[in-house]
């Protein structure tokens, strides 16, 4: 059967969201217009996270200067608050703060200081 259009339009819009509640704040026309179909992803558990930052982790720092005690706290942190970015972020800060001290290692202090930040409780 050939089309009655000279060319087919697809627009896929993706809305990211934490709160799955966000969806009933759509006016009615917005949701009939973009037809929304929601996709749940479970948040990491303790070991998954610990693998994804122990992968970051060895990219971005120098070997050695997070140690596995470090690593499971904040990964322990990331899958306990249901995100990710929160033990990039952590790490990361603790990083620089490591950085901007001469020390080649990130400490407890570090991690500590780092968290406060970002308003987590290790």
């Amino acid at each position: 059967m050939e089309s009655t259009f000279r060319f087919a339009v697809q627009l896929f819009a993706f809305l990211i969201s934490n709160k799955l509640n966000n969806l009933s704040a759509l006016p009615p026309r917005a949701k009939s217009t973009l037809q929304p179909m929601v996709a749940e992803f479970n948040p990491y558990t303790h070991e998954e996270a610990e693998e994804i930052l122990a992968e970051r982790v060895e990219r971005a720092f120098q070997p050695k200067a997070v140690s596995r005690t470090i690593l499971r706290k904040v990964s322990e942190a990331a899958s306990k608050a249901g995100d990710i970015r929160v033990g990039f972020s952590i790490i990361l800060t603790a990083g620089y703060l490591a950085e901007r001290d001469g020390r080649g290692k990130i400490t407890l202090d570090d991690l500590e200081t780092a968290a406060k930040a970002a308003e987590i409780i290790l």
